[in-house]
C-alpha cells in the first residue's frame, strides 16, 4: 500500500483579530488583481469555526457531497460505499462506483493494494478512483475528471461532521500527477493556477468564498501584497522574526520555527513544544502563568485569566509584513480551572503540535480569517489582502446562541408550570364554591320540605299525664276525635293545650 505524510494537524475551534488595519506593501511582488467569474467560485459554511464546508457533486449522477476545504493536503477523498467504520467518525454519506458510468478505478501496479494517506492525528485508507466533480449542479456545469480517493477504512480522526475532505495543497506534495487545480486549468475552466479563500468568523453562515482562477477584489479592503512561498511542499510562508509586545515595548524571542504554513484544515495556531516552552517562559516573566494540557491526543495552551487584559501581542514578521496576534482574541473559553493551574484560566486558539520533520508554525483559520488569502501556484506567491468582512468580522460566542434558546426553553417551562399551578388553585376555588352553593341549596331545599309537611300534622307534647298508647280499636275513635280537633282548632291533651298549625297561621 503506497503511504503518503501529510504534516498537518487535526484540530477545533474559533477566530481572530491580529493585524493593522493595513499591510505594507512590497513593490517587486505586487500583482494585479485578476477576478473570478461566479460559476469557479463555491460558497463555504462555517461549521462552528471548526472547518468550512464546500458542496461539490460528484459522478454521472452528480450526488452532492459537502467537503472540507484543506489547503494542507492534497487529495480529494469521500467515503465508499464498503467503508465499515466511517459511520463512527459521522461520515453517513457513501459513494457507489459501480453505479456511476464516469467512474474508473486505478488498475496500476502502483495503486493494487491501496492508498493510505497520513495526517497529523489520523490516517485514512482505500483506493484510488478517477471521476468527474462539478462545481455546481446544473445542466450547462462542466466537470472534471479527476483522481479522488474512496475510502475503505478511517482511523483516529475526529468527528468530521462533513462527507470528507478537498484537498487544495501544492503540486509538488501531491499523491498524484492531476491536481484539482491542474486538471480546473488544464480543461480551461480556469486561466491560472491560482485559488483564494476568503473566510468569514461568523458561525454556520455561507458567505464564505473559495474562488477558483482568482479572487473578488470586493472582499479585500485596501489592496493585496504578496510574500514568496517559502516550502516545496506546502504553502508557507518564511518567519524573520518573532516579536511580543506589550505597553509599548517589544521582546524578540528566538523560536526554532522558521516556517509558517496556512493550513485551512488546521482550525487554531499551532506550535511545537520547543517553541511552546519558550512562550510560556516569556509569559511567566510577565506575571502571566500558563501550562500545556493534553485532552484526547490534543495538547492546548491554558493560561490564568490575567491574560485576558494584559494587552499582550505575537509579532510575527514575513518580510515587509507583520501580522500581529492579539492573545486577548486568541482566547477560546474562560472557566474555573481544576488541573495544574487554579482559579479562573482561559483556554488558547493555540496548540501544540509536533511532527518528525522541521520545526514549523501552522497558521490556521484562526489566523486566516482575517484576510483574503490568494494561493498563487503560478507564481509561487501567496496574497494577504485585509478582508471586508463588515459586520462578519466580529467575532462570534459559540455558546451565544445556545445560551437563548436555554433561556427561552426555560422561561417557557417556568411560564407552564405557574399555568399549571394557577389552574389548579382556580379549579379547587371553583369546586369550594359549587360545595358551599350545593350545600346551601340543600339547606334551603331540606327547610322548604319541613315548611311543606308542617301544616298538615300536629305537634304533640307528650308527658306523663298524656296518652302513652292507644291500640288498633280506639283507632276509628281516635279519627272522629281528630276531626273534631280540625273544627275546634284546638286539643286538649294530659290537661295541657297546644295551638294547631292551623290556628297559629290564622292568627298571623
Amino acid at each position: 500500500m503506497r503511504r503518503i505524510m501529510q504534516e498537518k494537524q487535526d484540530n477545533t475551534q474559533e477566530t481572530v483579530k491580529e493585524n493593522d488595519d493595513q499591510l505594507p506593501q512590497d513593490a517587486e511582488t505586487q500583482l494585479q488583481p485578476f477576478h473570478v467569474q461566479e460559476s469557479q467560485s463555491l460558497q463555504l459554511k462555517n461549521i462552528l469555526n471548526r472547518h468550512y464546508d464546500a458542496i461539490v457533486y460528484i459522478g454521472d449522477s452528480k450526488k452532492e457531497f459537502n467537503l472540507i476545504v484543506d489547503t494542507g493536503s492534497t487529495m480529494l477523498w469521500i467515503a465508499d460505499q464498503q467503508c465499515s467504520n466511517c459511520g463512527d467518525m459521522g461520515i453517513t454519506n457513501k459513494y457507489n462506483c459501480q453505479k456511476s458510468n464516469s467512474c474508473k478505478l486505478q488498475e496500476g501496479e502502483e495503486y493494487k493494494e491501496g492508498l493510505m494517506i497520513e495526517y497529523g492525528h489520523g490516517q485514512v485508507a482505500g483506493k484510488l478512483a478517477n471521476e468527474l466533480v462539478f462545481l455546481e449542479n446544473s445542466k450547462e456545469s462542466k466537470g472534471v475528471n479527476i483522481p479522488i480517493l474512496l475510502v475503505q477504512q478511517i482511523q483516529d480522526l475526529q468527528q468530521l461532521s462533513s462527507d470528507g475532505i478537498l484537498g487544495l495543497g501544492r503540486e509538488k506534495n501531491a499523491e498524484i500527477d492531476n491536481s484539482f487545480l491542474k486538471v480546473l486549468k488544464d480543461q480551461q475552466l480556469i486561466d491560472k493556477k491560482v485559488f483564494s479563500l476568503y473566510l468569514s468568523g461568523q458561525q454556520c453562515s455561507k458567505n464564505s468564498i473559495l474562488a477558483f482562477g482568482g479572487y473578488d477584489p470586493s472582499n479585500v479592503n485596501g489592496q493585496m501584497d504578496y510574500l514568496d512561498i517559502a516550502s516545496e511542499d506546502f504553502w508557507g510562508i518564511k518567519i524573520d522574526q518573532i516579536q511580543f509586545k506589550q505597553n509599548n515595548k517589544s521582546k524578540e524571542i528566538n523560536l526554532q520555527s522558521k516556517l509558517g504554513i496556512i493550513d485551512s484544515g488546521t482550525t487554531k495556531i499551532t506550535f511545537p513544544t520547543i517553541d511552546i516552552n519558550q512562550i510560556i517562559r516569556y509569559l511567566k516573566s510577565q506575571n502571566i502563568e500558563c501550562v500545556v494540557e493534553e485532552t484526547n491526543g490534543i495538547q492546548d495552551l491554558i493560561c490564568s485569566s490575567s491574560i485576558k487584559k494584559s494587552g499582550m501581542i505575537l509579532v510575527i514578521k514575513s518580510g515587509n509584513v507583520n501580522f500581529k496576534l492579539e492573545f486577548e482574541n486568541l482566547i477560546n473559553q474562560c472557566y474555573l480551572g481544576i488541573k495544574q493551574l487554579k482559579g479562573s484560566v482561559c483556554r488558547m486558539d493555540i496548540q501544540v503540535v509536533d511532527l518528525d520533520q522541521e520545526n514549523f508554525i501552522i497558521l490556521g483559520e484562526v489566523f486566516m480569517q482575517k484576510y483574503v488569502i490568494v494561493f498563487d501556484e503560478e507564481n509561487k506567491k501567496i496574497g494577504f489582502g485585509i478582508a471586508n468582512h463588515n459586520s462578519d468580522d466580529q467575532r462570534i460566542d459559540p455558546f451565544k446562541s445556545l445560551y437563548v434558546v436555554f433561556f427561552q426553553t426555560g422561561l417557557i417551562c417556568i411560564i407552564m408550570v405557574l399555568i399549571v399551578i394557577l389552574s389548579n388553585l382556580y379549579h379547587r376555588h371553583i369546586n369550594k364554591v359549587d360545595n358551599k352553593i350545593s350545600n346551601i341549596n340543600n339547606e334551603s331545599q331540606a327547610s322548604s320540605a319541613t315548611n311543606q309537611t308542617g301544616p298538615q300534622g300536629v305537634t304533640i307534647d307528650i308527658s306523663n299525664n298524656g296518652i302513652e298508647s292507644f291500640d288498633e280499636g280506639d283507632a276509628s275513635h281516635a279519627s272522629h276525635h281528630h276531626e273534631e280537633v280540625a273544627q275546634d282548632g284546638v286539643e286538649q291533651v294530659g290537661g295541657r293545650l297546644k295551638q294547631t298549625e292551623r290556628e297559629s297561621t290564622r292568627e298571623q
